[in-house]
């Protein structure tokens, strides 16, 4: 077997676990920040941005600031619903939080996780989602005044099957 093989299959086995794991932990939390529409997965990758919900807006002045008041023993987490592909790309897709536009990821540049659709092969149930822990790097960005937009950048790992252009419905920043 091929290195990439076995990380291929090392991340789909950890991305099984993370999604059974979120479907435990759903209790108890608040959507701070979302996307405004479907993400339709380009080869090229795609740019997404989060923006406050409409209560969190007339709470907080900033993303960064409401960040700034998570509670100790309270994460954040990047949440991807409604994932839906006509046929599998047989590629993982990386995601990253503010990637400089245009921007091609580098091996210096960490994911905040990876996507995969093996099971997604139709329409997703609406239970079914990933989820990633995002609270330190959202954290750094703040504390380094970096923090003025949420974007998250998914790119795919290496070229998707040809022709296959996965969505992701909704993009949510939960505080749990």
């Amino acid at each position: 077997m091929t290195a990439r093989r076995v990380y291929t299959i090392a991340l789909i086995l950890l991305a099984l676990v993370s999604v059974s794991a979120a479907k435990r932990k759903s209790t108890n939390a608040t959507v701070i920040g979302k996307s405004s529409a479907a993400a339709a997965l380009k080869p090229e990758g795609v740019r997404v941005s989060i923006e406050l919900v409409a209560d969190e807006r007339r709470n907080n002045q900033s993303l960064a600031s409401r960040i700034a008041k998570v509670r100790s023993g309270k994460s954040l987490y990047l949440v991807f619903r409604d994932l839906n592909t006509p046929k599998q790309p047989e590629e993982l897709y990386n995601v990253y939080i503010n990637l400089e536009e245009g921007k091609t990821p580098t091996p210096a540049d960490t994911p905040a996780g990876t996507i995969n659709f093996y099971n997604f092969a139709r329409k997703a149930s609406a239970d079914a989602f990933f989820s990633f822990d995002v609270t330190e790097a959202l954290k750094k960005l703040v504390a380094e005044k970096r923090l003025s937009d949420l974007v998250i950048t998914i790119v795919p790992a290496a070229p998707p099957a040809e022709g296959v252009v996965p969505t992701i419905g909704q993009i949510e920043l939960v505080e749990q």
